[in-house]
């Protein structure tokens, strides 16, 4: 029976990485999204009238997590970084199948006693979670500065988040200022070349919180019995079918499990 978490407040949740794959690529063409340098009220005309542009909208108010509805320029700025959010999972994914139920993530998590205010992304895996903030600069100049600011207010939802949680989860904190990527930009190949740039070093981080995550009691116990039974089968200790040595140089005669 797959766990629900209907108390967390959030747009969505999903319980593994494929999960949430698979509700970006059945929402929309998220492969041929385009990251338009276009003002925001220009980008809504071409959107308002696509159904899955609709549905996420009805879909997010209807869970009343603000105040007010969504905005249409809010909206559009959601597909972009869940685009950018879709080449991280499925990267994700790729390297770490096996850790696929491991993961659980959080689309648009309201901080606690605040509606106005909203964690983008927050992936959790065991005893960790990773908030994640987006938000776009129109040129490399102002990328410094709009992190500094991004950096501020996602150390400020840790800070109230590990008011309310256990000393043990460790929270990290991190930004992604993403660039516009569309063909009428004059930087278009370096800004993509720096978006994609960005993906993988957030991946790393999130690498470097598997490698640091406590174990799973059932992965401990598969590792115990996964060292002894290449132990037996290593033809380092074997002199021939009946005999074999361990670990001390001692010769043991070999027997069945």
């Amino acid at each position: 029976m797959i766990k629900q978490y209907n108390k967390i407040k959030a747009f969505k949740i999903f319980n593994n990485l494929e999960k949430f794959l698979n509700y970006v690529e059945e929402l929309y063409n998220v492969e041929n999204w385009i990251i338009s340098d276009l003002p925001y009220q220009e980008r809504v005309e071409k959107l308002k009238n696509k159904q899955y542009f609709n549905d996420v909208k009805n879909d997010f108010n209807s869970k009343k997590l603000l105040n007010k509805h969504l905005s249409n320029n809010q909206l559009v700025s959601f597909f972009d970084t869940m685009q950018l959010m879709y080449y991280i999972i499925n990267d994700l994914y790729d390297n770490n199948t096996h850790l696929n139920y491991d993961f659980k993530i959080i689309m648009e998590y309201v901080i606690p006693g605040n509606e106005k205010e909203r964690v983008d992304y927050i992936i959790t895996f065991r005893n960790q979670l990773l908030l994640i903030e987006f938000s776009r600069a129109n040129n490399f100049k102002e990328i410094k500065k709009i992190e500094k600011e991004k950096m501020q207010q996602v150390t400020m939802y840790k800070e109230r988040i590990a008011k309310n949680i256990s000393d043990s989860i460790k929270i990290i904190p991190i930004t992604y200022i993403y660039l516009p990527s569309n063909e009428n930009n004059k930087n278009y190949e370096r800004n993509i070349e720096y978006n994609k740039n960005k993906i993988n070093e957030i991946v790393s981080i999130i690498y470097k919180l598997v490698k640091n995550a406590i174990p799973n009691a059932i992965d401990e116990l598969n590792k115990i019995n996964e060292q002894e039974y290449n132990k037996y089968y290593d033809t380092n200790y074997f002199d021939n079918d009946e005999y074999y040595y361990d670990k001390n140089g001692k010769k043991r005669k070999r027997t069945l499990f």
